[in-house]
């Protein structure tokens, strides 16, 4: 938060509802067009209201009339949305599955939101997350007050409040309708379970509270980032402080009773994640799926995650790819999203020890 006042020359034209501060070259708009000709130039304090990063540059001009200067913006989100589309790039992308046997064999097709839009989202959470800390929230937003400026979103015409436990769960209500609007119609048949898992998360009622988990929720790290996660969430444990390491069993007895969790990828179709399986189990013995111990068999399920973000990169010259950290995290996480998001918010639950994994920082 920033208050700060100066004097300034600018020139405006009522017509466009654009202008230009003289002092500094910003272009901005007025967010009241009704404003008279007696705008067109001259100088005023000005004061520069509100600074972060994810909101378009306020400045209030004479306090009378309660005349708004808004830094120019390129579009709005819906226009942003349409140019994504126009390049193919989608709210829901489709990523077929590899596979050896040929195109008679009935192919895997794993849908997943390409990091456009994960950005786009993990950009207007952390607007949120950050004037909820400087003891602020939004008296109530939706898709009218969010802009796109050098490709960077941008909030605007937004009214702060001073914040409250109720007024930051709203804030998030909000963020739960511009998402899902993102998704709307068909798209929505098809959305990826981790996001809807932090859907349900925006509206939970304890919204307020799990903040640092809404911020690195794994619906929208990046992919790079994702697949860090999967081999943290087994690696990790090992380097905890002793009064935590509670805490990881805990969450991993969490995961509830996963027996024969390894039918999720024993099946050749798979192409790639069955080929990790199938080394593994040939070199290694597989993984325990079957014994009477619940911590045990959640313990194998997480070393899987490890075991295939790590090696499913080996597996793609057998089928003429390259693989690349979206390749490993759309393929894990369109076999295995309901329980990694499980995890995460287990880790989260248990003492806060999300911290101090990997969370798309």
């Amino acid at each position: 938060m920033e208050n700060r006042s100066v004097d300034v020359t600018y020139e405006y034209n009522s017509y466009t509802l654009l202008g230009v501060l003289h002092d500094t070259g910003t272009e901005f708009t007025l967010d009241d067009d009704t404003v008279g000709e007696e705008w067109n130039a001259g100088t005023s304090s000005i004061t520069f209201s509100f600074t972060h990063d994810n909101f378009l540059r306020c400045y209030i001009i004479d306090r009378i009339s309660k005349n708004i200067l808004h830094e120019r913006c390129d579009l709005t989100l819906q226009e942003w949305i349409n140019h994504l589309k126009r390049e193919t790039i989608n709210p829901i992308a489709r990523y077929p599955i590899p596979h050896r046997q040929g195109p008679t064999i009935p192919n895997h097709t794993a849908n997943y939101v390409p990091n456009e839009y994960r950005k786009l989202i993990k950009s207007m959470v952390t607007f949120l997350v950050d004037i909820h800390d400087a003891g602020y929230s939004t008296a109530g937003f939706g898709m009218p007050n969010i802009v796109i400026k050098n490709e960077v979103v941008k909030f605007w015409k937004v009214q702060f409040i001073t914040a409250s436990m109720g007024s930051k769960n709203n804030d998030f209500i909000c963020l739960h309708r511009v998402v899902e609007s993102l998704f709307s119609g068909e798209q929505h048949l098809h959305l990826p379970r981790e996001m809807q898992h932090f859907l349900d998360l925006l509206i939970s009622g304890t919204q307020s509270e799990d903040e640092y988990l809404i911020s690195r929720h794994v619906a929208i790290m990046s992919h790079d980032e994702r697949v860090s996660f999967f081999t943290d969430c087994w690696e990790r444990q090992h380097s905890l402080p002793k009064n935590q390491q509670g805490c990881y069993k805990r969450a991993t007895r969490g995961l509830g009773r996963n027996q024969n969790w390894t039918g999720r990828i024993s099946d050749t179709s798979l192409g790639p994640l069955y080929d990790c399986y199938d080394y593994h189990t040939r070199t290694n013995g597989g993984f325990d799926d079957r014994s009477g111990n619940k911590e045990r068999i959640n313990r194998e399920l997480i070393k899987c995650w490890r075991h295939l973000g790590t090696h499913l990169r080996e597996k793609g010259k057998t089928y003429g790819y390259a693989f690349n950290d979206r390749d490993i995290d759309v393929m894990v996480m369109h076999v295995f999203a309901d329980k990694i998001a499980q995890f995460q918010k287990l880790l989260w639950t248990n003492d806060g020890i999300l911290t101090e994994f990997r969370s798309g920082e």
